[in-house]
């Protein structure tokens, strides 16, 4: 009994400490203090996460786009939706990796069926040809505007307000 009610503390506390590191993760001037937890658990996918995350926008630590890119394929490799999509822009735009718009695509998938909104939105902008900036470019993967509409009425129906606005234009 008592090994299991310290079992029930200990995962108790992890999820707490991660938890708050995400927290302060979203406050700019608490990105180091984020990342000091997250290095404690460095195993976790999330934590991965949020270490490339960082490494990937310099957040609290040098940009390190190679770092980045190891942090994400951890994450991903534990099923992560976040890290998957993270993967998935590091291979889109070649960034400390070579540039695969096919392996970006495929990590995509796998988060956007994992309920990651960015994922589906990264997969609509691609079946319509756009870039994060609104300009129309070529992607490997051919355009398909009803697998576009898809993707943000998924998103929506997850409750983002960003895809009601693109689905309803």
């Amino acid at each position: 009994m008592k090994i299991i009610l310290l079992i029930i503390v200990a995962l108790n506390l992890f999820g707490n400490n991660l938890d708050i590191a995400k927290d302060l993760f979203d406050n700019k001037e608490k990105y180091k203090e984020a990342i000091e937890i997250f290095e404690k658990y460095k195993d976790d996918g999330e934590s991965q996460y949020y270490l490339g995350k960082a490494y990937y926008y310099g957040f609290g630590v040098q940009k390190n786009e190679k770092k980045a890119f190891e942090l994400a394929k951890k994450s991903a490799s534990k099923n992560n939706a976040s890290g998957l999509n993270l993967l998935g822009v590091l291979y889109q735009y070649g960034q400390g990796t070579n540039k695969d718009e096919a392996k970006a695509f495929e990590y995509y998938i796998q988060a956007a069926n994992l309920n990651n909104i960015k994922a589906m939105f990264n997969l609509a902008r691609i079946y319509s040809g756009i870039d994060l900036n609104g300009k129309e470019v070529s992607f490997s993967i051919k355009k398909d505007y009803e697998k576009a509409l898809y993707w943000l009425k998924e998103a929506y129906d997850l409750g983002s307000v960003e895809a009601a606005y693109y689905y309803g234009n």
